[in-house]
């Protein structure tokens, strides 16, 4: 199966990045603010919309912030990082540059 943000389990191993660099990661779970939710969907269901871009316009008209779908680099076992991609424009993106995550399978 194709992985995707939406079939993403929690401490699932897979390659993420950008550009064509992918790393291996430990998928760590979304965060809104102090919220914490285990699947995409769980956490479109909380704000009770059904896709990214509509989410991304509630939690701008309720001032909550972004959300995060958040990783930790397991790539070097002497290097372990936490980081996160950011929703934008209807997809999750890593940088400045607003590039689109990228997945594949481990």
């Amino acid at each position: 199966m194709k992985k995707t943000i939406s079939n993403l389990a929690i401490n699932e191993y897979v390659m993420v990045g950008y550009r064509n660099s992918l790393d291996l990661n430990r998928f760590t779970g979304f965060k809104v603010g102090e919220l914490r939710f285990t699947s995409l969907k769980s956490l479109k269901a909380n704000f009770g919309v059904r896709n990214l871009r509509d989410l991304e316009a509630e939690l701008d008209r309720l001032e909550l912030g972004s959300c995060y779908a958040e990783f930790e680099c397991v790539a070097n076992p002497d290097d372990c990082y936490k980081w996160a991609a950011y929703a934008y424009n209807g997809k999750f993106c890593v940088g400045s540059s607003a590039d689109r995550m990228q997945l594949a399978a481990a």
